[in-house]
């Protein structure tokens, strides 16, 4: 669909009396990452208006929300002395403050969905929020919703710089700053996993370079101490409401009872919350108990490999990564935990009794963690790391981290203190080298393949995961070449482009040298492809197809992610980080 049908389709589907411009539907859809993340409040606003003072402004939110949490409702005036008395904290220049009027008020209000007046027990009326009290009232929650609908949220740090060495303790009290928090959560059969939500030290890391978070396909946040904090917990739970009641589906969610975990100020309808005591969250929520570290051996897996890719360079900063890269290598060790990981993730908890159970497949599940076990141990071994930790120290981030996970209580301010530039991660993964060219990419991968091929060890699915990049390259490849020929002004002699003739002769030069390394590659490729049996060809046409097609748009409904047939449970649209 173009978007002059769209266009259309929108006068036609909301009624409008004339037709939206094309800049309008071009403007939406380069920010549709952001109107999928915004809440139903935030998409009734008309005109959005940038906040000037974004600390005080959080500053006053997380205070709001701390004194909803011990029932106390928060008048207007207060709220106006208490952001003077942040602006004053944060050295606001007089000159610069906002004027605190009502208007003022009434915006931040607004912003933060805290116009309803919450209940004398801490609550919002109608409000429905479940407290930990034995394990039969727990079971008999439970039992009124399909396992489906039952999810669990947690957070964990990650310190994406630190080396699994014993010094790095002392050594490394810097590079404990550079960290992001993580929130995971999944339902109890594995079918749905929300995208994780990523809280670092910056706004706008000069690794993004001049996309957003979102065009990144990351759900992201940030403070200066990167923790959670209730706005930003806040934020995340009124959209997932969002979203449950675009399904008409009611949810029960399990969170932890933590600091930053406050809720009584929200007006949520779709999804219930049942908060679990400190004292039962490390047996009962399977995300903190298991999911969580079978996450941080994928991404550890990501950051071992990429340690030995850069040894051979330098050893001093083999470790060293930014923290775009860091998210990415999370979305993805997210991405591939299997619908399977997660099931047996529930079942000790007994959350959801036999309701959900596990097969023979799910077993062999199991195997592929103690070879991922094993794998990880042959990576630090191949580093020959003086010092090593072992394994299980280096997966608790937790013991190695300077700040907690979650905010202080009431310690607002000093929350949002500064942190020294040096003291945290702002930097660009420098480039390994020069940029290759198309005939230097697929003739890597031709070796590649070629050394692989009479390799005894070399595992099929890793071929084929090779194969098809080296397709997604080829077909790149030629939409170059072709674009190429049509900004010449001439795209009939396609197939004589080392002539140059009808156009631009550089433009033609150019063509030919890329249509050239194609011809070469192709052959090379098919000869490769002699060595597979004629299922894997068939798969391997198949996926060049798919590519050159454009397939792999996931879109489906707010939350409908679906399995591959190989288990693995793709991310939900709404939450999805694109990688």
């Amino acid at each position: 669909m173009s978007q002059k049908d769209l266009a259309q389709w929108t006068k036609h589907e909301f009624k409008l009396k004339k037709t939206p411009a094309q800049s309008t539907i071009s403007g939406i859809l380069r920010r549709q990452h952001e109107f999928i993340n915004m809440s139903s409040l935030e998409l009734g606003i008309k005109k959005r208006r940038v906040v000037q003072h974004p600390q005080l402004d959080s500053a006053l939110a997380n205070w709001v929300i701390q004194m909803a949490g011990r029932g106390q409702t928060v008048q207007g005036d207060l709220t106006k002395e208490k952001a003077k008395e942040f602006a004053k904290m944060l050295a606001i220049p007089e000159s610069e403050q906002p004027e605190f009027s009502n208007g003022w008020l009434h915006s931040f209000q607004l912003r933060h969905n805290f116009n309803d007046v919450v209940a004398a027990n801490g609550r919002r009326a109608g409000q429905k929020v479940l407290y930990w009290t034995n394990m039969e009232a727990l079971m008999a929650e439970t039992d009124k919703y399909e396992p489906k609908d039952v999810f669990a949220v947690d957070e964990t740090p990650v310190l994406y710089t630190m080396p699994p060495v014993q010094n790095a303790l002392e050594e490394g009290r810097m590079r404990c700053k550079k960290r992001f928090v993580v929130s995971l959560a999944a339902n109890a059969d594995g079918s749905e996993k929300l995208q994780p939500l990523f809280v670092s030290h910056h706004e706008h890391p000069k690794c993004f370079r001049k996309k957003t978070a979102e065009q990144h396909g990351l759900h992201y946040f940030s403070n200066n101490k990167a923790w959670m904090t209730g706005v930003i917990f806040s934020r995340w739970l009124q959209r997932l409401d969002f979203a449950m009641a675009n399904q008409k589906r009611r949810i029960l969610l399990f969170i932890n009872d933590m600091p930053s975990h406050v809720i009584a100020h929200l007006d949520l309808t779709n999804v219930v919350m049942f908060v679990l005591t400190p004292a039962v969250m490390q047996m009962l929520n399977p995300i903190t108990s298991r999911v969580v570290n079978t996450f941080k051996k994928r991404f550890r897996r990501y950051h071992l490999r990429h340690a030995i890719d850069k040894a051979e360079a330098t050893k001093n900063t083999m470790f060293d990564v930014d923290v775009l890269q860091a998210m990415k290598w999370a979305a993805a060790s997210w991405d591939e935990i299997t619908t399977e990981t997660i099931k047996r993730s529930w079942i000790p908890t007994q959350l959801v009794r036999n309701r959900v159970a596990m097969d023979e497949h799910d077993l062999l599940q199991e195997e592929e963690e103690v070879l991922l076990d094993t794998e990880l141990e042959h990576l630090m071994l191949f580093l020959r790391l003086p010092n090593p930790v072992p394994m299980m120290e280096y997966l608790n981030d937790e013991t190695m981290s300077d700040f907690p996970v979650h905010e202080d209580k009431f310690d607002i301010v000093s929350n949002i203190c500064e942190v020294p530039e040096d003291e945290v991660d702002d930097t660009i993964e420098e480039s390994p080298g020069r940029t290759l060219s198309l005939q230097e990419k697929l003739k890597a991968f031709r070796d590649v393949l070629h050394v692989l091929k009479d390799r005894t060890d070399a595992d099929d699915s890793a071929l084929n995961a090779i194969r098809r990049v080296q397709d997604a390259i080829r077909m790149e490849g030629q939409k170059e070449a072709m674009g190429a020929l049509g900004s010449s002004g001439d795209t009939k002699n396609v197939f004589d482009l080392d002539t140059g003739v009808g156009g631009d002769s550089n433009t033609g030069v150019a063509s030919a040298h890329t249509m050239a390394a194609l011809d070469v590659d192709t052959q090379q490729h098919m000869d490769a492809s002699a060595l597979l049996d004629s299922s894997e060809s068939s798969a391997l046409s198949a996926a060049s197809a798919s590519l050159a097609e454009g397939a792999g748009d996931h879109t489906s409904s707010i939350l409908g992610g679906t399995a591959d047939t190989d288990g693995r449970q793709h991310v939900s649209d709404s939450f999805h980080a694109v990688i």
